[in-house]
């Protein structure tokens, strides 16, 4: 069967070399020669370029938030230069013997936290054993009711987490936003070196590390 006019120019300059056909399926003719193939390339790198900025785009839209979270976090775990002597304590509630002076030498964790707060509540039990385990090793834990509860209420609860270090009533400690639970953890010079929540994964282990400073 014979050619068509169009089909018949398009084999003779496929026959002729000026034009390539790939192996893409969709079948792409591409020119060839100096001036067609530098034409074509253009187009196809200008396509390419809008693909690739959209594309860097979107992902920068979608990482956004990521990257937001680990700004919020690298913030947050920024210690303040504070020491124990910037404590200010209150008055003991629960009758649990406490001797300001006899901190010094000590690993001393800091709780501010209130009756109202559930975070704040869920905490306590996790530091009361915590306290219980590592008393002999030097650590000092001390709590702060900071919502001017009655004290019945606060020793309720105590009493419900099985606290047994020393609570007070109101007292401050030094990095607070006003945000509680919020602890502070003092190394045994009385350095702050941990500021932030009891449920802060770092928090414990800033205090194990801590104590394990004492043996030296």
């Amino acid at each position: 069967m014979g050619l068509n006019g169009p089909k018949r120019g398009l084999q003779a300059r496929e026959t002729a070399g000026l034009l390539h056909k790939t192996a893409n399926p969709l079948r792409i003719w591409i020119p060839v020669g100096p001036l067609p193939a530098l034409a074509f390339a253009a187009k196809n790198c200008r396509v390419h370029f809008v693909m690739i900025k959209t594309l860097t785009c979107l992902l920068g839209i979608a990482l956004l938030p990521v990257f937001s979270i680990a700004k919020e976090k690298e913030v947050a775990k920024v210690v303040p230069n504070a020491s124990l002597s910037d404590v200010r304590f209150g008055e003991v509630l629960n009758e649990v013997p406490f001797d300001k002076e006899a901190l010094s030498g000590k690993v001393v964790v800091v709780e501010e936290w209130g009756v109202n707060c559930p975070p704040c509540i869920a905490s306590l039990p996790d530091l009361a054993k915590l306290a219980k385990s590592n008393e002999k090793k030097g650590l000092v834990v001390v709590g702060m009711e900071c919502q001017n509860s009655p004290k019945e209420t606060i020793l309720k609860i105590l009493k419900s987490a099985r606290v047994a270090y020393p609570v007070m009533a109101g007292g401050s400690a030094p990095g607070g936003t006003g945000t509680i639970p919020h602890v502070c953890v003092f190394d045994i010079t009385g350095k702050l070196i941990f500021n932030g929540s009891p449920h802060d994964e770092d928090f414990q282990r800033t205090v194990k590390k801590a104590l394990r400073e004492i043996k030296k």
